[in-house]
């Protein structure tokens, strides 16, 4: 996958925006709305200091915009909540429905977690939904 990580931490925002977007090799679109996002990030930090980190996917034309600094686990935690929307919008009679879901709601709970324990219960919906898991993909398996 083809993703540029702009990080704007303690690195000045003109720093930033020296960069080339041809660099990335984004779609032209994408580039167009990366150079309005651009003006304005560096207008907010003008006018009130604020730092920003912004990620592309130019694959998958997308632009995230991240206020301070977040760590690792609260940027995966919004990227379960992109996987968890995908989830509860399939149908279930997709034949990955079941996997993704489960998955992704594995997931979620390892991810809100990261820096605590798992309660027993937790720990045995965990292995309910590793069987579920298991389940759709003997489903899979069994109609190839």
């Amino acid at each position: 996958m083809n993703i540029a990580v702009l990080e704007i931490g303690q690195t000045i925002i003109n720093q930033f925006f020296g960069l080339k977007t041809s660099k990335l090799s984004l779609p032209n679109d994408l580039s167009i709305v990366l150079e309005s996002v651009r003006s304005l990030l560096d207008e907010i930090h003008n006018k009130e200091g604020i730092a920003l980190n912004v990620t592309v996917d130019g694959e998958a034309d997308v632009i995230r915009i991240y206020g301070k600094v977040p760590d690792a686990v609260k940027r995966a935690s919004s990227a379960i909540s992109d996987i968890l929307d995908l989830a509860y919008d399939t149908a279930e009679h997709h034949p990955f429905w079941n996997i993704l879901y489960h998955s992704a709601l594995i997931s979620s709970v390892i991810i809100d977690k990261w820096n605590s324990e798992l309660a027993l219960e937790q720990i045995d919906e965990l292995k309910w939904r590793v069987d579920e898991i298991k389940h759709g993909l003997e489903r899979i398996e069994n109609n190839r």
